[in-house]
């Protein structure tokens, strides 16, 4: 972890379970996203929440700790409510932390986000309740990936952090690849959330910030990518692109099974 930032990372290694399926199969079709789109229409006021530099935070004696696979659950319900109009009321940066700190046990091992959407579906979460639904979004395909985020309002994604990204979040520039060795330099594994496409820039929330990047960056850096569906999304059927909740939800419960 860079001393000079002071972020934190926190996702563990990615793991796919028999039988979980991307959104494409329980929705009848999802047109094509727009070239420039962004659910939250310029908002920017996302926290840390204890995943870096926070003078909010006390529990953990101050220190920032690996939530961000939490802290993305909060951004992606704080989209949804920007986007919706809906009433949402962010937890604290203490309350983040200390009920991570209690998902793990005390310690701060960070998340493995397959099995933290289980549990925010199955068991819930203080500031959101039960999730009613996700599924996995193509990460291996730009537009299909883009078709999901604006279909359903967010993409929750797990990425490898590098030396790179670190100097351009510093630097205020989109995540990109230099050619450089340090495109190499793994740092660790991080969980962001993505809600916005600008041209060629996609946008994500992280650590309290809009960090925008280029699709080169994406098809190297991002190992994993879910949607988490709201109860907004679910009251309207996914938009009205044919999402079959209830398959959907059957197909969840075996994977808890």
């Amino acid at each position: 972890m860079p001393s000079t930032t002071g972020f934190r990372f926190g996702r563990l290694p990615a793991t796919h379970p028999i039988g979980y399926r991307t959104i494409l199969h329980y929705a009848a079709s999802l047109p094509d996203a727009p070239a420039t789109f962004d659910h939250t229409d310029g908002f920017d006021g996302f926290d840390m929440l204890g995943n870096g530099p926070d003078p909010s935070l006390t529990v953990n004696g101050g220190n920032p700790v690996g939530d961000c696979a939490y802290v993305g659950t909060v951004n992606v319900e704080l989209i949804d409510s920007v986007e919706t109009h809906r009433p949402f009321t962010i937890p604290s940066s203490n309350e983040v932390v200390t009920d991570y700190l209690r998902y793990d046990h005390g310690q701060d091992l960070g998340c493995n986000l397959s099995q933290l959407l289980a549990y925010w579906h199955g068991v819930g979460l203080p500031w959101t309740g039960k999730l009613p639904a996700y599924a996995g979004l193509n990460d291996s395909d730009w537009d299909e990936f883009w078709a999901g985020v604006n279909a359903f309002g967010n993409g929750y994604i797990g990425i490898v952090v590098t030396e790179t990204m670190m100097n351009q979040t510093q630097a205020q520039e989109p995540w990109d690849l230099t050619g450089l060795p340090s495109d190499d330099n793994v740092l660790g594994g991080h969980c962001v959330v993505s809600f916005a496409k600008s041209g060629d820039l996609g946008t994500v929330a992280t650590w309290g910030l809009r960090q925008q990047f280029t699709e080169r960056w994406f098809k190297k850096n991002v190992e994993e990518a879910h949607v988490a569906l709201t109860p907004a999304q679910i009251a309207a059927k996914g938009n009205g692109y044919g999402l079959d909740v209830e398959k959907l939800q059957a197909d969840l419960r075996t994977l808890a099974a």
